[in-house]
């Protein structure tokens, strides 16, 4: 777990500028290449029933995308959001799944009502 793995050096003082950096860096390709594979397989699965329009699978596809992609780097960035605040780093995995949820409805209703209304 990238959390567990941020907390430990944030604690230990091994965390610098330049390791962070790159550190969100690596993550933020990774999302981009783990929300474009699961973009992938939300469209094929969409495509694949015959009862979602073309216009419903671009929500869906979007949204899908989209929430991966920010779960992911928020959830890179939230430990050192913790930490710069003096707050322990430990809780930011809890916090980014309760946001998380909150926030992916959110953004499915963004997307849904930019493109379907």
């Amino acid at each position: 777990n990238i959390t567990s793995f941020i907390f430990v050096s944030c604690i230990a003082g091994q965390m610098t500028k330049k390791r962070r950096n790159r550190l969100l860096l690596y993550e933020l390709k990774a999302a981009i290449i783990l929300s474009l594979l699961l973009g992938t397989a939300g469209l094929s699965r969409s495509l694949l029933s015959s009862q979602t329009s073309y216009r419903e699978t671009a929500v869906i596809t979007l949204a899908l995308v989209v929430i991966v992609l920010v779960s992911v780097v928020l959830g890179a960035s939230l430990p050192f959001i913790f930490h710069y605040f003096k707050l322990d780093p430990a809780h930011s995995s809890t916090t980014i799944q309760v946001f998380m949820d909150i926030a992916g409805v959110l953004l499915l209703c963004s997307v849904a009502s930019a493109f379907l209304l």
